[in-house]
């Protein structure tokens, strides 16, 4: 058998922690080799790695120290045969030299300073290296006094920041520590005073604005802060100041009566305390007047008013403390004395004598001793007087048609012109509607729906800019029913006894309604209801003769009734028809033998004849026999021997003509 051999040994990959150890040994790929490296500073060494591979072996060892000698040996073992043995040494890789740590400079900013309680602060921190090129890495902890309020990391440009709102009112010793890192020692930023206050409000107000020249006025400042604001308030005119005063419970008070007249912006700074913060208040405009001026204001009873009608102005002074006297004008001119002015008011004369148009009215106020004089306009307007006309009377008009009305709106003297605008016309108290007079102030209004009746009909008219209003007075307009025209015809005109006959009737207008009755002379025949103005009566009762027919329409609400013309119907005898029958055609002599007959009415007629039936042979009368529901009969056993020729003849009636039947033959034998 072969021993076993190590062989192709060597130590490569050396770093200052790690190293491989590689080698080979004679064994076939499919051999179990079992190896083991020990190593150690000592040749007691002290670790070992195990491989379980053949042929090449590698083993990494790690976990070594930098610039040291490690000693180690290889044994490679297969079962029955002495191990291999290698020993060796190798050194690790040696560390460089590194400067010593170099100290740092930390330097710490805060925006805003002094801050409001609650506001956010920024503070800013650069680390930078004193001694060593590079920049410092690690943690910065922000420190008020000796409590950490915050932890931030370095960035690449060794800058960090931090936002506090929670820092409480007063002054904060802010520090910022770097923790150090690397080759950077720690250091301590210097120290920021944050300054923490309370924002204030200051506000403004004045107890008599505006005021009058020469009167006290007191402003009021009023600051709202934390724990009661303390310190000074500055009041000012515009930038003038004007005193001061110290705060106390929040308030201070400012009081002159140095103030000229006009306007002034009043202003209160305050100057704040260790915890508030300064503000100014709000702008009070302080109006000093260097004397009250009166207000007036000027009313007319009566605007517009008609010419002739009495007119009055009324003056209202306010205050109405104000005392003096109003002078009214008219279109300029003094209009009576001046009035003395009694609790704020004072009245003109009245007037009946301005013309027609427009006047300007004018009140002027003297002022007194307090109040400064003022004066008050309006413009009155005097408009003509008008009156409605009815140049004529409304006729009578008839249901559905239109009613016109005509009418003519003046003015009374000294009024010019013709008036202009809208004139609305009533029934009563009840709107018919409005048209625009034309230019001659006339107008004319239709209307076709007024009921049947008497109306009272009457019509305002509106004005204009120069007419006054006016009512007319009232008319009475009728609306009659409307008349009625109705005719009649006959489905025709002659017709037989018994036969239907139509009679049609119509009436215009067609909107009526209604019923109309169908006469025979002074004899009623029927009635028909109105469909569209027309109606339709049939009879088939007729008597033979001749009939004056007409229709008569009844009327309704808004129609009139009427009466057609007669029309001629003439009524003629039916005509028959006969049969004669016998039951047997021949007979012996002296049987008797009884022959039958039927008279019946011919269409277009109806009924049943009635009256005597004479029976022949040949010329000879047989006899005769009555008809009963239009039939018969008549027995004879005197008919001679041979052929005898037998008929029977209908006389007629009233209503229906005669007829002679048919021959029946009969053959008497011995």
């Amino acid at each position: 058998m072969v021993p076993l051999n190590i062989y192709n040994m060597q130590v490569t990959n050396i770093t200052t922690t790690s190293a491989t150890i590689s080698w080979n040994t004679n064994t076939l790929p499919s051999t179990s080799v079992s190896s083991v490296v020990s190593y150690g500073i000592t040749t007691g060494y002290g670790k070992s790695v195990s491989d379980n591979s053949t042929g090449l072996h590698n083993v990494n060892i790690s976990g070594l120290s930098s610039g040291t000698t490690y000693d180690y040996q290889i044994q490679s073992t297969i079962s029955g045969i002495p191990p291999a043995l290698y020993t060796g040494s190798f050194t690790t890789a040696a560390l460089p030299l590194l400067p010593p740590p170099s100290p740092t400079k930390v330097i710490l900013i805060s925006l805003p300073n002094p801050s409001d309680v609650g506001q956010s602060v920024f503070f800013g921190v650069s680390v930078i290296a004193t001694k060593l090129n590079g920049i410092p890495t690690g943690t910065v902890t922000l420190m008020d006094g000796n409590t950490p309020i915050g932890t931030s990391t370095l960035d690449k440009l060794g800058l960090t920041s931090f936002n506090i709102s929670t820092l409480t009112s007063g002054s904060h010793n802010i520090t910022a520590v770097y923790n150090g890192g690397g080759n950077f020692l720690t250091s301590t930023s210097n120290i920021v005073v944050q300054k923490v206050d309370y924002d204030t409000k200051t506000s403004l107000t004045s107890n008599n604005n505006p005021s009058t020249l020469g009167q006290s006025v007191m402003f009021t400042a009023t600051v709202t802060g934390v724990g009661g604001p303390t310190g000074t308030v500055v009041f000012r005119d515009g930038l003038a100041v004007l005193g001061s005063s110290s705060l106390t419970s929040g308030k201070a008070t400012y009081t002159t009566s140095g103030l000229p007249a006009g306007s002034h912006s009043i202003t209160a700074s305050y100057n704040g305390d260790s915890n508030n913060d300064p503000s100014v208040s709000n702008v009070v405009v302080q109006v000093v007047n260097s004397k009250n001026k009166a207000t007036i204001t000027l009313s007319s009873n009566n605007n517009p008013s008609v010419y002739g009608q009495s007119v009055t102005f009324t003056a209202t002074v306010s205050p109405s403390a104000a005392t003096g006297t109003v002078q009214f004008q008219i279109d300029g001119t003094n209009f009576g004395s001046a009035v003395n002015v009694s609790g704020g008011k004072a009245v003109s004369g009245s007037t009946t004598t301005l013309s027609i148009g427009s006047h300007n009215i004018t009140a002027v106020y003297s002022g007194d001793s307090t109040y400064g004089g003022s004066s008050a306009t309006l413009v009155q307007k005097v408009k003509s007087k008008t009156v409605c006309n009815w140049p004529s009377k409304p006729n009578p008009c008839n249901w559905g048609q239109p009613c016109i009305f005509n009418i003519q709106i003046g003015c009374q003297s000294p009024g010019t012109g013709n008036p202009t605008g809208t004139v609305t016309f009533y029934d009563g108290s009840n709107s018919l509607g409005s048209c625009s007079l034309s230019g001659n102030g006339t107008a004319s209004f239709s209307i076709g729906n007024l009921m049947i009746g008497s109306h009272n009909i009457s019509f305002t008219y509106s004005g204009d800019d120069n007419d006054s209003g006016s009512t007319s007075a009232v008319v009475t307009q009728t609306v009659n029913p409307v008349n009625t025209v109705t005719s009649i015809s006959s489905s025709t005109s002659t017709s037989v006894f018994g036969q239907s006959v139509t009679f049609t009737a119509g009436v215009t207008p067609n909107t009526a309604t209604g019923t109309f009755t169908f006469k025979d002379g002074t004899k009623t025949l029927g009635t028909a209801a109105l469909s569209g103005g027309s109606a339709a009566f049939s009879i088939n009762s007729l008597a033979v003769g001749s009939h004056s027919i007409t229709a008569v329409y009844g009327g309704d609400t808004n129609d009139n009734g009427s009466t057609s013309s007669s029309i001629n119907q003439t009524v003629n005898k039916a005509s028959t028809a006969i049969a004669l029958s016998s039951p047997a055609s021949s007979a012996k002599l002296g049987a008797a033998v009884t022959f039958t007959v039927t008279v019946n009415a011919v269409s277009p007629s109806a009924g049943t004849p009635t009256g005597i039936v004479t029976f022949k042979n040949g010329t000879t009368t047989l006899g005769t026999a009555t008809l009963s529901n239009g039939k018969a009969t008549f027995s004879t056993s005197s008919l001679p021997v041979g052929i005898d020729s037998i008929t029977a003849v209908y006389g007629g009636d009233s209503n229906f003509s005669s007829s002679t039947s048919n021959n029946v033959s009969l053959t008497i034998t011995k």
